[in-house]
């Protein structure tokens, strides 16, 4: 077992709790822990699940019409269908229930976690405060907590998020980013705590020779041509223009190269627009449309490098899983990823579709740089362990566990 695995272990042994019961935790995620959640749900799910037994017990308050029963958790409470986005009238009935669920159940619990920084979680947090429960708020990604350009913006939810936050015994900025925003928004030093995503470095780890070389086959990616990777939902934010713009420069070049993109197509407008850029830059069969997968550790082992060219993010689950897997990973420099990758060292940062080209034409044609690389961020995803990860949480789930009290009403 690695060293920095073991030390992780020994550290998540050392804040086990000396009570009888387990810690209460309702987990408030509105968008729920599946991948309809998007990378904050999913890390939610990971989360909990790394804790050892005994611990916690954890309910998932959530808006899904159907959401799946998952190993490690309690229960599953629906308040309110709420899709993404929210229109006006399901939003303010989301928020109406949680109200009253609140009222009848907010008391079970020891602490209320809320994943994200937008209404549909700030609003219950607030009222769970007031009735003496002790609140973590763990948002997203820098978006979360700044203004909103939809019709939130009526009740000045901007203003209110920021001052209700300011009230909460704690808020996880997951990247130094976040972690600026917040206390320029006038969160107080003590409430924020920085924690990073974890990642599970056991089920995300690099295969070599023969191994790779079968899922790779598996997986249908040619053996003689350089297959990039994008795990990332097809939705602006991600801007995957970049990769195509990139991969049509390396074919010009004659290089044998093909992208492969995985992630859920929800966003119909931007998946159209970004087949009509493959078609004018004539890469119909150099780009392979893979979509949601359950499990992407394969595409990880199987692929020669990977690429996240995001305008904004909070600190990405995909870089890391795509670290932890050994990858070559080529991504820009923003929230999270400026916190996780040292520049040359162990990844790139890019600034543009031709720098990654460039950067993609480099590592083609240098096996001993992409293995330097790829070592160097497995080393590095260590640091991000699930097991330490979820020490630093359960610590503060307990710290503030211990401060409940007010008066219920």
């Amino acid at each position: 077992m690695n060293s920095r695995l073991e030390a992780s272990t020994v550290e998540r042994d050392e804040v086990t709790p000396s009570e009888a019961r387990p810690l209460r935790v309702l987990l408030w995620c509105p968008y729920g822990i599946t991948m309809s959640g998007g990378g904050a749900g999913i890390n939610s799910q990971r989360l909990y699940q790394a804790a050892q037994q005994g611990q916690v017990h954890v309910t998932v308050a959530h808006g899904l019409d159907d959401h799946p029963t998952i190993d490690g958790f309690a229960d599953f409470v629906r308040i309110a269908r709420l899709s993404k986005p929210s229109r006006v009238m399901e939003h303010l009935v989301f928020l109406g229930r949680s109200w009253l669920w609140l009222r009848r159940h907010v008391d079970d619990y020891d602490v209320f976690h809320g994943i994200d920084a937008f209404e549909a979680t700030i609003s219950p947090a607030a009222w769970a405060k007031r009735r003496g429960v002790p609140v973590i708020i763990k948002p997203a990604n820098q978006t979360s907590t700044g203004p909103t350009r939809s019709w939130r913006r009526l009740f000045h939810r901007p203003w209110f998020r920021a001052r209700a936050m300011a009230r909460m015994d704690g808020i996880v900025a997951i990247s130094q980013t976040i972690h600026d925003d917040l206390r320029a928004k006038g969160i107080p030093a003590d409430r924020v705590v920085k924690i990073p995503n974890g990642i599970d470095c056991r089920r995300y780890s690099p295969l070599s020779g023969s191994a790779r070389r079968a899922v790779r086959e598996l997986l249908g990616m040619p053996a003689d041509e350089f297959c990039l990777l994008s795990v990332a939902g097809l939705r602006p934010t991600k801007r995957i223009e970049w990769s195509l713009e990139a991969l049509a420069l390396l074919v010009e070049r004659g290089d044998a190269a093909r992208l492969y993109l995985v992630g859920n197509q929800r966003d119909e407008i931007y998946r159209d627009f970004l087949m009509d850029r493959v078609k004018t830059l004539g890469l119909q069969d150099r780009v392979v449309i893979v979509g949601e997968v359950d499990d992407t550790a394969a595409y990880y082992q199987a692929a020669d490098a990977f690429c996240l060219t995001s305008k904004n993010e909070g600190m990405p689950n995909a870089l890391l899983e795509a670290m932890a897997c050994g990858q070559c990973c080529l991504v820009t420099p923003v929230s999270g990823s400026k916190d996780i990758v040292d520049d040359g060292v162990d990844g790139y940062f890019i600034a543009s579709p031709g720098e990654l080209a460039e950067r993609l034409a480099a590592l083609m044609h240098d096996a001993p740089l992409r293995s330097a690389l790829g070592e160097a961020a497995r080393l590095k995803a260590l640091d991000y362990s699930l097991e330490g990860i979820w020490g630093q949480y359960f610590a503060l789930l307990r710290r503030v566990s211990h401060s409940r009290a007010g008066v219920r009403r």
